[in-house]
């Protein structure tokens, strides 16, 4: 059966968009840090999206322009509460939404998980955002800039800083630094 292009964006199918839902509603997740806003931030998004006031054009991947999407969706819903930005690492976001889960993990891998997201919070706000979609969403730093709609350069900036801070802060919590 041939998938047939949404209607208000007909550069998408809603099997393209399916496909990439859980690392969308992640990448949320890692913004907003609540779970009930995430949903609503995921739902504004599709609604965005079918009703054709977020078109994909193909100027990048869907991937790419999807996590824009959302990242631009997320940063708003922030703005409108007048909350602070807090980002955290997918793997602080993957701990909390996969604690129900898996139960054998024990507290010694939730105490690293905790620690590394604290770590990973010290970070300036856009260095966090290019090391989690670089390392953990496998990101270019092209398609990084595209998402969070900066220059090529700035991401690259942040994404040095950002590694060299970790190295620092990682360094320190093992008592090396």
């Amino acid at each position: 059966m041939r998938e047939v292009p949404l209607e208000k964006n007909p550069n998408i199918t809603a099997a393209e968009l399916l496909a990439l839902h859980e690392g969308a509603w992640r990448w949320a997740f890692s913004i907003l840090r609540d779970r009930s806003r995430t949903d609503d931030v995921m739902q504004t998004v599709y609604e965005q999206i079918l009703c054709g006031a977020a078109r994909f054009s193909g100027r990048s991947s869907l991937k790419t322009w999807l996590y824009g999407v959302v990242r631009n969706t997320a940063h708003a819903s922030l703005r409108r509460k007048n909350r602070r930005l807090q980002l955290v690492s997918v793997l602080a976001a993957d701990a909390a939404a996969g604690a129900a889960v898996d139960h054998a993990g024990g507290s010694g891998r939730e105490g690293r998980y905790k620690r590394l997201g604290e770590i990973l919070r010290a970070l300036p706000q856009r260095q966090r955002e290019v090391l989690e979609l670089s390392i953990y969403r496998d990101f270019s730093l092209q398609e990084c800039a595209a998402v969070m709609g900066i220059g090529l350069g700035a991401v690259r900036t942040h994404y040095h800083r950002g590694k060299q801070k970790l190295r620092e802060l990682l360094g320190a919590d093992d008592g090396t630094g």
